[in-house]
């Protein structure tokens, strides 16, 4: 199934220069990644598969997932490009919650998924609040773990997959 690519971009939050990354603080970019709450009011479609620019698709797996019956998929697994690479986080903190990759959403406009973005956008405007209840590092804003905690309070605070709350369709997330 071909499905047409549509580019949405958001011109009034698209560059945001002076922020950190988050493995080398010194390190200053020249981008703003922090609005990712903020794709179910910009999409103006019922479904939508939201990609980061670098993110790789090797492969047509993701075409599973027009017309699912899932209302919102997030991959909690992922495994690096090269077998002897380390993949910094499969947890939000040594004892915390499952990782949820914001690299790939795809999401239905219902309540549910309205929602989970509302989540989204409460931890980023409350950013160091939730970084203390989850315990993570870093100070740099980070879409993955905004939507690894909205997937966590969704799920009834637990690591139990809701049924409309699941991973997306591909055989790897290879980073």
């Amino acid at each position: 199934m071909d499905v047409p690519v549509h580019i949405i971009t958001d011109a009034k939050n698209n560059i945001s220069p002076g922020k950190r990354h988050y493995k080398d603080y010194n390190q200053v970019l020249s981008f703003n990644n922090s609005l990712r709450w903020n794709v179910f009011e910009l999409s103006p479609f019922d479904e939508t598969l939201v990609l980061d620019a670098d993110y790789l698709i090797m492969n047509n797996h993701l075409n599973a997932v027009w017309n699912s019956r899932n209302e919102l998929m997030i991959n909690t697994d992922i495994v690096p490009l090269f077998s002897n690479e380390f993949i910094e986080h499969t947890k939000l903190s040594d004892f915390g919650i499952k990782m949820a990759w914001a690299t790939a959403i795809y999401f239905k406009k219902t309540n549910l998924v309205k929602h989970f973005f509302t989540i989204m956008e409460h931890v980023h405007s409350n950013y160091f609040y939730y970084k203390q209840v989850y315990e993570f590092q870093g100070d740099l804003y980070r879409n993955d773990f905004a939507a690894s905690i909205a997937r966590h309070m969704l799920n009834d605070f637990t690591e139990d997959s809701l049924a409309n709350i699941l991973s997306l369709p591909v055989s790897k997330i290879v980073t």
